[in-house]
């Protein structure tokens, strides 16, 4: 289906913000936000830019091929609770592939969502807040639906797949954003109703506790540890070998045998 299609059917689901080709749809979202959107607010392209992953790292973002939409919420939290969002979307997310797909994803801490060991779904959330309570929360999500143009990078080829090559279904992106909206939305509705991220479904998804891994915390020497559990606010708890969990709250945490 066509780019139009796809704008359609997100169209349909509340307001939505679409763009051809855009510097980042989160930046464009943040600046709906400032202005007053309201909430369950969509913005789509069908080309970034500027695509952003953590980090400061580029997400790369071909037209014609993949999804890159932004969403914004306003859930009545305090600034602490906003990491969870990031948890509650791959929950979201994994779910929606697991019934839209039929392939069996799995979640890796903090923002990732894999199949078949290989990077389908990212995830970048940004903060507006007023004071200590959010004021709004910019859900960045990248989706590989459609295989990669023949120009994709090879070091993105070897680390990541997509949807349309892992399923045995046909694969329509205008199709999957819709029930990606969908899902989103009854996905904040519970979140909110819950007061914060299900984390049974994360832990069931999670391809990161239970694994050994390299932490890489800002700032600091990267060390190794076995990851035990993650904690009901989304910190990834680990053990460094002597018994003792230690919280990770940001930085890189890679799968042991990654480069």
């Amino acid at each position: 289906m066509s780019w139009e299609a796809l704008l359609d059917a997100l169209g349909k689901r509340g307001p939505t913000h679409g763009f051809s080709s855009v510097d980042s749809t989160n930046t464009q979202a943040m600046r709906l936000a400032v202005a007053g959107a309201p909430s369950g607010t969509l913005v789509v392209a069908d080309r970034q830019e500027e695509g952003r992953g953590r980090a400061g790292r580029s997400w790369y973002s071909p037209p014609g091929c993949h999804l890159y939409l932004s969403v914004i919420w306003r859930p009545p939290w305090s600034v602490m609770q906003a990491p969870q969002a990031t948890l509650e979307v791959a929950v979201i997310v994994a779910r929606w592939l697991e019934k839209e797909a039929g392939v069996r994803p799995q979640v890796k801490w903090p923002n990732d969502v894999l199949i078949g060991g290989r990077k389908c779904c990212g995830i970048l959330t940004e903060l507006r807040a007023d004071s200590a309570r959010v004021d709004a929360l910019i859900i960045g999500i990248g989706v590989n639906i459609l295989p990669f143009p023949e120009e994709t990078p090879l070091e993105i080829r070897a680390l990541a797949t997509s949807v349309a090559d892992e399923s045995s279904r046909d694969v329509s992106r205008a199709e999957l954003a819709g029930t990606l909206a969908d899902s989103l939305a009854g996905g904040y509705a519970e979140m909110v109703q819950r007061g914060g991220f299900d984390r049974r479904a994360w832990l069931n998804y999670s391809c990161t506790v239970g694994s050994r891994v390299r932490v890489h915390p800002p700032g600091g020497a990267a060390f190794d540890a076995l990851a035990v559990d993650v904690s009901p606010t989304g910190v990834l708890l680990v053990d460094r070998g002597d018994g003792r969990r230690e919280e990770v709250i940001a930085g890189d945490v890679i799968p042991r045998g990654e480069s």
